[in-house]
């Protein structure tokens, strides 16, 4: 999706991180923790090559495992680096999320409570987040322990809700969390990066938590149903609930290169300047 977007505007990506690897024949594990200053260099020299048509500005889509390989490639880079997903947190698709939320139920989200049902996992951090961010009624309900949101990032949720006027709501009561709500979202349960050892104790944590058609029955009547893809049917949502009338996935994910196209738009023209 991310090259679909760059090539409507006329633009190109290159994976640096297979070509630095392929061409100089260093491990990716060497790149990561021993060359960010340099990586970070290099991409700000590519500019000046035009490895991107857009504007001859580059950007840096980042889509890894650790959140701290982010950080520090943010923290060296002169570009902008875009986080496309990581362990922690999944911003650009809540992008997508909350585009196709405003879509549907304007701009004025008051009286509404948004849900995210399943695993703590990047997304249900992000749904905090981006949830206080645009001041919007959120809750996770994940089981306890170790399948829970990060404590670090419901405090910070918790922080941009007393500016932003957000309501925010951990829990682990599933059906409560579903009462009433205007939408429903759930994750995959084994996410990548995930250990198999894991698996059966995890399953058996989060059924409790799948998005049945009873489930859906306890949300509001406009209600939607909603997921980044791709899904697991009869996992972590029944076939019957993902495949229904409430189901905006297909939408979701058109909206992830309107987004993305969007993003890159603005941090080209110097609208956005990020965390600097």
């Amino acid at each position: 999706m991310r090259e679909f977007a760059l090539g409507n505007f006329n633009g190109s990506s290159l994976s640096l991180a297979e070509s630095l690897c392929d061409n100089l024949k260093i491990s990716l594990d060497e790149l990561r923790d021993k060359s960010k200053r340099v990586y970070s260099l290099m991409l700000h020299r590519y500019s000046d090559i035009n490895i991107s048509t857009i504007d001859k500005f580059v950007h840096k889509i980042v889509r890894t495992f650790a959140q701290s390989d982010v950080d520090e490639l943010g923290k060296h880079a002169s570009i902008p680096v875009i986080n496309a997903l990581t362990d922690d947190d999944h911003p650009t698709q809540l992008l997508a999320d909350w585009l196709t939320i405003k879509e549907k139920f304007g701009k004025d989200l008051r009286g509404r409570k948004f849900t995210y049902i399943g695993d703590g996992n990047n997304v249900a951090n992000a749904w905090l987040i981006m949830g206080a961010t645009v001041g919007a009624n959120v809750v996770v309900a994940t089981p306890g322990g170790k399948w829970a949101p990060k404590v670090n990032v419901v405090n910070q949720a918790l922080e941009i809700a007393k500016r932003s006027g957000a309501q925010i709501e951990v829990t682990s009561d599933a059906k409560a969390a579903a009462t009433g709500a205007s939408a429903i979202y759930t994750d995959v349960w084994m996410s990548m990066g995930d250990s198999e050892s894991d698996r059966t104790e995890k399953i058996s944590a989060l059924t409790p938590f799948a998005v049945t058609a009873d489930l859906m029955k306890l949300t509001s009547k406009d209600s939607i149903f909603m997921h980044c893809l791709p899904a697991h049917r009869g996992e972590e949502v029944s076939a019957e609930v993902i495949d229904g009338e409430k189901s905006v996935v297909w939408r979701q994910a058109f909206h992830r290169r309107t987004t993305i196209q969007a993003l890159l738009y603005h941090l080209t023209k110097g609208d956005l300047m990020g965390n600097k």
